[in-house]
């Protein structure tokens, strides 16, 4: 008898068993030890009582989440290919899938800022971060957000 050449699995077996997804959550949710801090870019006017006017301030931030922050092998640093501006990310932060404490799920988009603390770096902690790609996929367990510092 001859050996198979590929691992056959059983017939009919999921590859991913029901609920692994939700098995999986208490070990993503120890791992995610800082704090992340979302918001879109730009400013809105407020009121400034002690300037008597209007003044610019970032826009409020939409989601406050845990979070893991890992530096990536690579160096930020822009790369240009025929004239074209691509930024190379410098970290990963991961943050949860599902809805945080308001409800909400977070939806964050490529460009959107992200400011981190309790990563147990002080060099780090209070950085603005830019998203510069966002991980999407049908097989995930947290959200994958691929950042360089916010220059």
């Amino acid at each position: 008898m001859t050996r198979p050449r590929q691992a056959q699995g059983r017939p009919g077996t999921a590859m991913f068993p029901p609920g692994w997804a939700a098995g999986l959550a208490p070990v993503v949710a120890r791992s995610q030890t800082a704090t992340a801090v979302l918001r879109k870019p730009g400013t809105v006017q407020d009121w400034d009582d002690d300037l008597e006017q209007n003044v610019q301030v970032p826009r409020p931030p939409y989601a406050t989440v845990p979070a893991r922050v890992q530096v990536l092998a690579t160096q930020a640093r822009p790369v240009y290919t025929v004239g074209d501006r691509e930024v190379v990310a410098q970290y990963l932060i991961t943050v949860p899938l599902g809805a945080p404490e308001d409800g909400a799920a977070v939806q964050p988009d490529e460009l959107d800022l992200i400011a981190v603390s309790d990563t147990g770096d002080p060099a780090l902690d209070g950085r603005t971060l830019l998203i510069a790609q966002v991980g999407r996929g049908s097989v995930l367990i947290e959200r994958d957000l691929f950042c360089t510092l916010d220059v």
